[in-house]
């Protein structure tokens, strides 16, 4: 019965409330990582992928499977994927231009 009933709350959302909460996610990541990297300097960057894991990984363990909260969660996951991606690229993009000197 209970699982009926959630079923039902994500089917009767709208486009435009998962959009948002996609946004919201986006939000929260990003969030975490300026004010990490922002008290942290150097190791904020580490700081915030480890409290940002740590919420992504929270929160995968205690919402349900069709819950409201899961489609932040997984905008969550999915930009810090792209950030560690755009962080080993600009690595390398840095390390090759710096091979010259």
């Amino acid at each position: 019965m209970k699982l009926e009933i959630i079923h039902r709350e994500i089917r009767n959302m709208n486009i435009y409330k998962y959009i948002i909460l996609i946004l919201v996610g986006i939000l929260i990541t990003s969030l975490i990582f300026a004010l990490s990297i922002k008290a942290f300097a150097g190791t904020g960057i580490w700081v915030g992928l480890l409290i940002n894991g740590a919420l992504v990984f929270l929160g995968f363990n205690y919402t349900e499977r069709e819950s409201k909260i899961r489609p932040i969660i997984w905008s969550m996951t999915i930009m810090i994927a792209v950030l560690i991606i755009l962080f080993l690229t600009g690595i390398s993009i840095v390390s090759s231009a710096l091979e010259g000197f």
